[in-house]
């Protein structure tokens, strides 16, 4: 009898320490929200091309989104959040700057982008450009990260019929857009950093094949998950908590993206619209619902497969925001779509797959699955999920 229990207590201790394990991470996810306030996204570069009248070449004006703070303070894409950075106190002195005082300190960045930016035509020819203006925001709240936008001309000969971009590797991700005259998106595309754009033509639409428009929706798709989509993450984990077998998890995630696959759609095509400040926190709050229900709740049951499904329609509008951030040129437009979602699903996926490799197959037919991992668990991201609600909410409630 003492060796049995002596056994037992040998058992749980590693169990013990595991699932500790798992809620310090957990728990610390709560405040990697914060993470957006520094958080480093992807630069947008949108191009406008004008052919002038009676002239046989073409004219750019480009407007560059970017967080001029992070770039002047030399914080590259190895870092998810300017705080995780040796530079990060440079980045907090460039934040308190008044736009003018922070516009003036950059006076050797632009230098170094019209340096290193690459706009190359079909000819071979590297096009000169030039800084217009460069204005910025500002914003009151030190702790979130505010826009800056660089405008710059460019000009092609009558003899170049198209041109490719490479923003310099060491700012990062681009996403770029070129609109033409008649306003239509022509071209639209997450780049990596340091990649060049496929070759944007002059005057007609640029020709995207649909390999490549497939594979970088997908990339795009799987981003807004991993390593992007905490709080998708952390709904995922919740529908894997409560019964963590195939069946199951499958029936609840094939609703999900059926769910937010019909709302992803909606809203790219413009027949339905939330804004974020209503959808975020309650995206939030299905993390809490799913884990109480965890909580309460031995089997998986039928009303839960309605609720998943509402809340899929919700997560829908979340995914739309980082595609319309993107943008869907017209060519290969359903193809992209689906591609993006193929991508979401395939990050689900991957955390599922996560979930049962790390926990499920171990402790999933333990008699005490349910009372030391379920149960647990669900309370410490049912906490995140509650303070990244409060945080959604509150301040807009303080200012009114």
């Amino acid at each position: 009898m003492h060796q049995s229990l002596h056994q037992h207590s040998l058992l749980q201790k590693p169990c013990c320490h595991f699932l500790l394990l798992i809620l310090i991470s957990l728990l610390s996810l709560a405040f990697a929200n914060k993470l957006q306030a520094h958080e480093l996204r992807p630069s947008i570069a949108e191009i406008s091309l004008q052919q002038p009248v009676g002239q046989a070449n073409y004219e750019a004006q480009a407007r560059i989104r970017v967080n001029l703070e992070s770039l002047i303070a030399e914080i590259g894409t190895d870092h998810d959040d300017t705080d995780d950075s040796p530079k990060s106190g440079l980045y907090k002195q460039l934040r308190a700057l008044a736009p003018n005082e922070l516009i003036e300190s950059s006076f050797d960045f632009q230098k170094k982008l019209v340096d290193s930016l690459s706009i190359l035509s079909n000819t071979g020819r590297q096009v000169d450009v030039s800084i217009r203006n460069v204005e910025t925001t500002p914003e009151e709240d030190r702790d979130l990260a505010r826009n800056s936008f660089i405008h710059i001309d460019f000009a092609f000969e009558a003899d170049e019929t198209g041109f490719t971009w490479q923003w310099p590797e060491e700012f990062g991700e681009v996403i770029v857009r070129t609109e033409s005259r008649s306003e239509k998106l022509d071209y639209a595309a997450l780049l990596p950093a340091g990649q060049s754009s496929e070759t944007i033509q002059l005057g007609v639409a640029t020709e995207i094949g649909l390999v490549a428009t497939v594979s970088n929706y997908v990339v795009i798709g799987f981003q807004h998950i991993i390593p992007k989509g905490l709080d998708h993450i952390l709904f995922i984990i919740g529908l894997f908590l409560l019964s963590p077998y195939w069946k199951p998890l499958l029936i609840q995630v094939t609703t999900f993206t059926l769910a937010h696959s019909i709302t992803l759609a909606l809203t790219i095509l413009g027949y339905l619209s939330f804004p974020a400040y209503i959808v975020e926190p309650l995206i939030a709050l299905s993390i809490v619902y799913v884990c109480v229900e965890n909580i309460f709740l031995k089997n998986l049951q039928k009303l839960r497969i309605v609720v998943v499904f509402l809340f899929g329609l919700l997560h829908g509008m979340g995914f739309a925001s980082v595609l319309t951030e993107v943008g869907l040129q017209s060519q290969h437009f359903i193809a992209a779509l689906l591609s993006f979602n193929v991508g979401v699903e395939l990050g689900q996926l991957f955390i599922l797959a996560l979930c049962v490799l790390l926990i499920g197959l171990w402790f999933r037919n333990k008699s005490w699955y349910q009372q030391r991992i379920s149960r647990p668990v669900s309370i410490a991201v049912g906490l995140v999920g509650c303070y990244w609600f409060l945080e959604r909410t509150v301040p807009l409630i303080l200012k009114g």
